[in-house]
């Protein structure tokens, strides 16, 4: 591996280390900005320091190390800002974080057709006949999901629209807030991520994900730019068990 000139804060102990199975960590510095899914999971590797370092190397956003068997998974290469000054946080790790978006109470600013806004927290999660289409002549679209209380949120997964155009997906901020306004106003919301796309079908589920976590009840996706439809296949939202 050729040297490396970023600098990495791996903040775990040396007994947390020893004790999980599993490390995973996201960049201090990354904007809020969704990011693919899918990792890089061919790297064999000696340590967790030697897979942080590889991770700045590709410009990748998070990495997970497994301890068992020296597997180093990359997640969101490319979108990180090339930086020396690049640092990591620890991550909350999959088996300590659960989906609660399905099945609750979603509402949108418009729907077309039968495509309602609960279709997005369904059980069909890759079926675009169950999506959520936002209506027709319709701005700045949002799809707004209920968690029934307030959670620590970590990581909301995006699936958009597929099948037919998918490069709709754009120009898309998720918002965070405890109240849900009247009047479809959700700048008093806290900004958790962007997406600027466009998207492809490509690049599979995005990850918006906060290297610190988020306090709220409700999660609101707005279109900011008109841009067509808002489209959504599947939606999650992480929280900590």
């Amino acid at each position: 591996m050729k040297k490396v000139t970023v600098i990495w804060i791996l903040v775990c102990t040396s007994v947390f280390a020893i004790t999980r199975t599993q490390l995973t960590y996201i960049l201090r510095e990354q904007p809020s900005t969704c990011f693919p899914v899918m990792g890089l999971t061919s790297f064999r590797i000696a340590s967790s320091v030697l897979c942080g370092m590889l991770c700045g190397e590709k410009r990748a956003v998070k990495y997970t190390f497994n301890n068992n068997t020296n597997t180093c998974t990359l997640y969101g290469e490319g979108y990180a800002a090339a930086s020396s000054t690049n640092t990591f946080r620890l991550f909350p790790s999959p088996d300590t974080l659960e989906d609660v978006a399905t099945g609750k109470a979603a509402s949108a600013s418009s729907v077309y057709k039968s495509y309602n806004s609960s279709l997005a927290v369904d059980t069909l999660e890759t079926d675009d006949r169950t999506m959520f289409h936002s209506g027709n002549d319709d701005p700045h679209p949002w799809w707004l999901l209920d968690l029934g209380e307030t959670r620590i949120i970590h990581e909301i997964q995006i699936l958009p629209r597929l099948n037919y155009i998918p490069e709709r997906f754009r120009f898309v901020e998720i918002r965070i807030g405890d109240v849900q306004p009247t009047n479809g106003d959700f700048s008093s919301f806290t900004l958790f991520s962007t997406y600027k796309g466009p998207y492809s079908s490509t690049l599979g589920r995005l990850s918006c994900a906060r290297n610190d976590g988020l306090s709220g009840r409700f999660v609101v996706i707005i279109k900011v730019k008109s841009s067509s439809y808002l489209q959504m296949a599947d939606v999650n939202v992480f929280v900590q068990k």
